[in-house]
């Protein structure tokens, strides 16, 4: 291959990848405003709702164009599939009521990495669809020990 070949198909290839693999990377940091709401294996999120948790699960139960994943949610179990490039994440949803607040947490429940960029999505997802506040996790997983000791 000549050379100068091998330099554009580089030129090309190098911003492609880099828009496939950051921006959603970028754009979730903006999103929880830098705030580490997640565990290390980014399998737990931590929010604060300005809402109940029945304005919650009503708001999850409707769905809207302007969501940015596509999902089912099950409001008995609390259970809410993503499913984005023909993969699907469940992620089982809790609720904390402590000193008056009302906090969520959403677990994945697959402990296979999916090869999708839904982990970069759901703090977006749930930001925009129940104005969902991310939260410090190890904050909040000592407030949740504490307030349930």
């Amino acid at each position: 291959m000549e050379p100068i070949v091998f330099i554009v198909l580089f030129a090309v290839c190098v911003p492609i990848v880099f828009l496939i693999i950051f921006v959603p990377v970028i754009k979730d940091k903006k999103a929880r405003n830098g705030v580490m709401n997640y565990d290390t294996f980014s399998k737990n999120y931590s929010y604060l709702l300005n809402c109940s948790q029945e304005n919650a699960t009503d708001l999850l139960s409707k769905k809207s164009e302007k969501d940015i994943l596509n999902y089912l949610f099950d409001q008995n179990a609390l259970i809410i599939q993503f499913e984005h490039s023909g993969v699907t994440v469940d992620y089982q949803l809790s609720f904390y009521t402590i000193d008056n607040k009302t906090f969520m947490r959403a677990t994945k429940m697959d402990l296979i990495h999916d090869k999708t960029n839904i982990p970069f999505m759901v703090n977006t997802f749930f930001i925009n669809k129940i104005g969902a506040e991310p939260v410090d996790y190890q904050l909040f997983e000592k407030s949740v020990n504490t307030a349930h000791e």
